[in-house]
């Protein structure tokens, strides 16, 4: 049977799409002929080569037979395709090239398709800002193989299809609840953050947050520009404390959220830090609360960890993404600060060591070692990762997107590019 030029099949609806298809740089391959046909690209099995149908089936049975519209993240073989169309309700699919490469190969060894030919299809290229619709489904492999230029929709889906099991390691525990339950007396008596407002911020109107990437041991000079700044304030994570105690650097501010955060406080003479404000999450040491010597304040994630405790004493909440840098961010944003500058937010390893000042925690691979995470820098060159720094960074730009009356500035161009963030200029040092 003779089949269809694909090429030509996408040109009469998607005529930009086979431009770009026919321009696509090759990518090699092997090609799998048993049992079933199927293709390898660097090492990554596009789908099964046993049962590519019961495979579809498998991934189309995630959605409701009701579904009206489904977007496909990765046409893979076509297979999930073929398989969403033979739904008489549904009345759209999209589907995504996830990488042009990947899709030209693929095209050549399709023994279908027929469902380039489906009225209810639409194609399209991948890019940052792809939107992701309520239903949708992805080729796994093809997250691994997207193309540069959507990595960051590629992060995205996968802080999706990660939610469900991230956050069944942050439900309402009897750990949690334990934690919670011995703090009581420090929950009861200290203040919100609004009490931070007239002592810390008054006439203050730039945050310097204080990271603990390894770009921080860059930014000595920064760090005491933003000490004897008139109109700032320091924000500093709690992992970087003993960095600036190093350097003699004050904070206005230190913000804590693990439940055993002791190693970031190990060693330091707290009685300097009578001035500094403590802000931290319930589940903190009680040993560490009772001994610092400064102020503190009270707050919640806004998950539905501290849904109880807030209901009996109310307390501000900030965002948190799984990095104590969101409710960091969140804390300057909610007492009115205009600018924010982040130090040693890396989300990643640009200088081969895990933290600024700390021992490294693993010996850090290059990019593009096999199974490496990667993102991009500011100058456009790869910097390791790891899956969860990545997400720390996605969720971050979310966040930034959605306070566009905030100007960020990101201080290390070693660091991981941050969407919606620039990057610090001279007129910020002097």
């Amino acid at each position: 049977m003779m089949i269809e030029d694909p090429i030509r099949l996408i040109n009469l609806r998607w005529s930009n799409v086979a431009s770009r298809l026919i321009h696509a740089n090759s990518l090699p391959y092997t090609l799998i002929e048993q049992p079933q046909t199927s293709l390898v690209f660097e090492d990554i099995q596009l789908t099964s080569c046993y049962d590519r149908q019961s495979e579809a089936k498998l991934q189309a049975q995630q959605l409701p037979l009701e579904c009206k519209s489904i977007t496909i993240f990765g046409p893979a073989m076509g297979d999930l395709a073929n398989e969403l169309l033979s739904r008489p309700k549904l009345k759209q699919l999209n589907i995504v090239i996830m990488n042009l490469a990947v899709f030209r190969v693929a095209l050549k060894h399709m023994f279908d398709v027929n469902w380039l030919k489906d009225e209810r299809v639409q194609l399209s290229l991948a890019t940052n800002n792809t939107a992701i619709p309520e239903y949708f489904l992805v080729s796994p492999a093809e997250l691994t193989l997207v193309d540069d230029s959507a990595v960051i929709l590629r992060d995205k889906l996968q802080l999706l299809l990660d939610h469900t099991f991230v956050s069944s390691h942050h439900d309402q525990s009897q750990q949690v609840q334990s934690d919670i339950e011995v703090n009581k007396p420090f929950i009861v008596k200290d203040l919100s953050i609004e009490a931070l407002l007239p002592q810390y911020i008054e006439n203050k109107s730039r945050a310097y947050i204080i990271a603990t990437g390894p770009s921080l041991q860059e930014q000595e000079r920064l760090l005491g520009t933003a000490e004897s700044s008139a109109n700032g304030i320091i924000i500093c994570l709690d992992a970087s404390l003993k960095f600036l105690d190093y350097l003699g650097v004050v904070p206005d501010i230190v913000i804590s959220i693990d439940p055993k955060p002791d190693i970031c406080f190990e060693g330091i003479k707290l009685e300097k830090y009578q001035d500094t404000a403590l802000v931290y999450f319930p589940r903190m040491s009680p040993e560490l609360l009772n001994n610092w010597q400064g102020p503190r304040y009270c707050a919640y994630s806004d998950g539905p960890l501290y849904d109880d405790i807030c209901h009996q004493y109310p307390k501000t909440r900030l965002f948190s993404g799984g990095s104590v840098i969101h409710p960091a961010v969140d804390l300057a944003v909610k007492l009115n600060i205009s600018e924010i500058i982040l130090l040693g937010a890396d989300f990643g390893y640009p200088t081969g060591k895990t933290h600024a000042f700390w021992p490294s925690n693993f010996v850090v691979p290059q990019p593009g070692s096999p199974g490496t995470h990667w993102v991009f820098n500011w100058a456009g060159e790869k910097i390791t990762t790891l899956p969860n720094l990545r997400g720390y960074l996605r969720y971050l730009e979310q966040y930034i997107d959605k306070n566009p009356q905030v100007n960020f500035h990101s201080a290390s161009s070693s660091g991981a590019r941050i969407q919606g963030a620039k990057l610090l200029r001279n007129d910020h040092d002097k």
